[in-house]
């Protein structure tokens, strides 16, 4: 199967699943899953688990230094020197239960809600998209890692090691994150640091040009930036452009359903 061929059966099975994608993007979007919302984080980790598990992967939920779940799922090749790719995401959000205009929603072609873009159905998107592996016959030719964590709107503290370590493994990462506003790939994203500047005032003595009086100045020293925040080699963000159009879909589900 030429790339071309791979491209237009994976589009088929992703057109013929789109009522599920869309039901399955609206239970995720109305469990609510704020960063300190662990018990929403386990359920929407639950439909993950589902799907994953129906796709032959091992699935399993490693906790950070202070207790956070994340989810950990990988399905090896048939080759063990078959490439292996990440497809990394998370689950938590920056909106409360109570958010106005958290919950679900469809208007014309555009879904809205809470972590709708960021990245919810980006974590559908990327399911399906192993699913049509599988259904192709191409699943074999790649071991498979999916990693979702549940603090990367807390700056990832508690996962960023388990996710170096991960990336470190792969070939290639892809993050599950939304496209652009015209559609195009993300391949890179603005970040955000912590600095802490420390000055200290040094006296000094000079002399005038035309004065032999001792003149007083200051010198300053400043320290260099104590930490800042950390990026994976590789990381190519995939578009989840036209995964939030609008279609008709009822029975609002929490499992996935092959």
């Amino acid at each position: 199967m030429n790339l071309n061929q791979f491209a237009k059966g994976a589009l088929e099975h992703c057109q013929g699943r789109y009522t599920t994608m869309l039901q399955l993007t609206e239970a995720l979007v109305a469990t609510s899953s704020h960063s300190d919302d662990l018990q929403g984080v386990s359920l929407c980790f639950d439909v993950l688990d589902a799907g994953l598990r129906s796709l032959g992967f091992e699935v399993a939920r490693p906790e950070a230094p202070e207790g956070r779940p994340h989810l950990l799922a990988t399905r090896p090749g048939s080759d063990h020197t078959a490439p292996t790719v990440l497809c990394l995401g998370n689950v938590d959000t920056i909106f409360a239960e109570d958010y106005p205009g958290a919950s679900f929603g469809v208007h014309g072609e555009r879904a809205v809600g809470s972590g709708v873009a960021d990245m919810k159905a980006g974590l559908v998107v990327m399911v399906t998209a192993l699913e049509a592996l599988v259904a192709l016959g191409c699943s074999d030719d790649y071991r498979f890692r999916v990693l979702v964590t549940s603090d990367k709107e807390l700056g990832a503290s508690g996962s960023r090691e388990l996710i170096r370590r991960i990336a470190s493994e792969s070939q290639l990462a892809l993050v599950f994150g939304p496209a652009t506003a015209e559609g195009a790939v993300v391949r890179s994203r603005r970040g955000s640091g912590r600095f802490q500047v420390t000055a200290q005032r040094t006296q000094a003595r000079r002399r005038s040009r035309n004065s032999q009086t001792a003149m007083p100045s200051s010198s300053w020293r400043t320290s260099s930036p104590v930490s800042r925040g950390s990026t994976i080699d590789n990381a190519v963000c995939a578009s989840t452009a036209g995964c939030c159009k609008a279609g008709s879909g009822s029975g609002l589900s929490r499992r996935w359903r092959p």
